[in-house]
C-alpha cells in the first residue's frame, strides 16, 4: 500500500495542471489518499479487497499484462521481425495524420473487394517448395533462410522438437501456409483482404455490438470477391489450383468466387455462357452455387484483367468497390483504418470524391 501511495503521489505530480483534465486526476488522486476508509488506510477493507481481486480471474490478467508492459526491458518487447517493426513504427507514425473521423459501424459505407485472378500460384505445393533454383538452393530452404525468425515462431507454434516431422501428413498443410503467405500468391492476397472481417469483428468487441449481431453486421459491411473466369475449366481438368481455392473458400466462409461455365446446347450446337457465383457450405464440407446468370456472349472480349473483374461486378453489394491485384497483400493494422478511408466519400466539397489511393509498401 505505501507503494501504491507513492506511485500516486508521483503520478498527481505529473498530471498537476491549474485547470483542465490534469486538475480533475489530482483532485481525484488527492480524495483517494486522504480517504479514512479506503484502500490505503483501512486495513480490514484493504485486506477483503486483495481477497476478492486474487479471486477475479479478469482483474488478475488484466494486472499481468500491466505488468508486463511496465517491467519488461526494452530489448525483450521489440519485436525482432524487421517487417514486424516497420510495420508498427508506420502504423504508429500514420495515426497521427489527419484522418476524418471515423463514424459508427452502423453508419458505416458498406464495400465490396474485387479480385482477378487468372492462372497464378494459389498455395505452394510440395513440388514448388521442393524445386531449386540455378545456386542448388530449394525455395523452402531460401525461405527459411529468409524469414528465420517467423519460421522459429512457427516450429515453436507447432510444438515441434525436430523441423523434419513440418513435412509429415499431419503438418505440413500448415507448412504450405506459411510458406504461401511469404510469397506472391493468391491465398496471401485472400488472406490479407481477409484482415478487413478481422478489424470489424474487433471494431464490433470495441463497440460493444451484441455478439448474435456481429455476424450478420460484418456480412452486411464487408464482402470479398474473386473473379476466377477460368475456375471451371480446372475443375474439368483436375488442376489442383482449383483445389486449393476450394481451400481458402472453407477456410473464410464469406468468401465469394466468380466464374465462367461455358454450356453447350447440343440443339443447335451453341454455347450459353453464364456468369456462377459460389461460396463454401456452412458446414465448411462442400462447395454450393450461389447464382446463376445467363450473360449475353462470351465475356472475354478485350483485355483479360478488366474483363475478369467484369465478371463479378454483377454479384457486389457494397456501396463502395475496392480493385485489389492478386499479387497484394492487407495488414491487419491498416485495415482499422478502413473506417475513416470510407469517410472520405462522404466529406462535404463542391467536388465529390470518387476515387481514394493509398501508398502501398513493395515486397518483391
Amino acid at each position: 500500500r505505501k507503494k501504491l501511495g507513492l506511485l500516486l503521489l508521483g503520478i498527481k505530480a505529473l498530471v498537476r495542471t491549474p485547470v483542465g483534465d490534469g486538475a480533475d486526476i489530482a483532485e481525484s488522486i488527492d480524495s483517494i489518499l486522504s480517504f479514512e476508509k479506503g484502500f490505503l488506510k483501512d486495513d480490514l477493507y484493504a485486506s477483503d479487497s486483495l481477497d476478492n481481486f486474487v479471486d477475479d480471474e479478469t482483474s488478475i490478467s488484466i494486472v499481468s499484462k500491466l505488468y508486463g508492459l511496465l517491467a519488461a526491458q526494452f530489448d525483450d518487447v521489440e519485436p525482432a521481425s524487421p517487417e514486424a517493426r516497420r510495420r508498427l513504427t508506420f502504423f504508429a507514425t500514420s495515426i497521427f495524420m489527419d484522418l476524418p473521423s471515423p463514424p459508427p459501424l452502423d453508419k458505416l459505407l458498406s464495400w465490396s473487394c474485387n479480385v482477378p485472378y487468372y492462372n497464378e500460384d494459389v498455395l505452394y505445393s510440395r513440388k514448388d517448395l521442393e524445386s531449386r533454383n540455378e545456386d542448388g538452393l530449394s525455395t523452402i530452404i531460401y525461405m527459411k533462410a529468409l524469414y528465420r525468425n517467423d519460421w522459429n515462431n512457427l516450429i515453436e507454434r507447432l510444438g515441434l522438437e525436430d523441423e523434419q516431422q513440418i513435412w509429415s501428413r499431419k503438418y505440413f498443410h500448415e507448412l504450405r501456409m506459411w510458406a504461401s503467405f511469404r510469397a506472391q500468391t493468391l491465398a496471401r492476397t485472400v488472406e490479407g483482404m481477409m484482415y478487413y472481417e478481422a478489424a470489424l469483428r474487433l471494431l464490433c468487441r470495441i463497440e460493444n455490438v451484441e455478439s448474435e449481431k456481429v455476424d450478420d453486421l460484418v456480412k452486411s459491411k464487408f464482402q470479398l470477391l474473386l473473379s476466377c473466369q477460368v475456375y471451371d475449366r480446372m475443375k474439368r481438368v483436375q488442376d489442383p489450383k482449383a483445389e486449393d481455392i476450394d481451400r481458402l473458400l472453407k477456410r473464410f466462409p464469406n468468401l465469394r468466387v466468380a466464374y465462367i461455365d461455358k454450356v453447350n446446347v447440343y440443339r443447335d450446337e451453341a454455347i450459353e455462357y453464364y456468369s456462377v457465383l459460389i461460396k463454401s457450405s456452412e458446414s465448411r464440407e462442400r462447395i454450393e452455387e450461389v447464382y446463376r446468370i445467363k450473360l449475353p456472349g462470351n465475356p472475354i472480349v478485350g483485355e483479360g484483367k478488366p474483363e475478369n473483374q467484369n465478371l463479378s461486378l454483377m454479384f457486389t453489394r457494397g456501396e463502395k468497390v475496392q480493385t485489389i491485384d492478386m499479387n497484394q497483400d492487407g495488414y491487419f493494422e491498416e485495415a482499422l483504418k478502413i473506417r475513416s478511408l470510407l469517410q472520405e466519400f462522404e466529406e462535404n466539397s463542391d467536388i465529390p470524391t470518387t476515387i481514394v489511393g493509398f501508398r502501398e509498401h513493395i515486397f518483391t
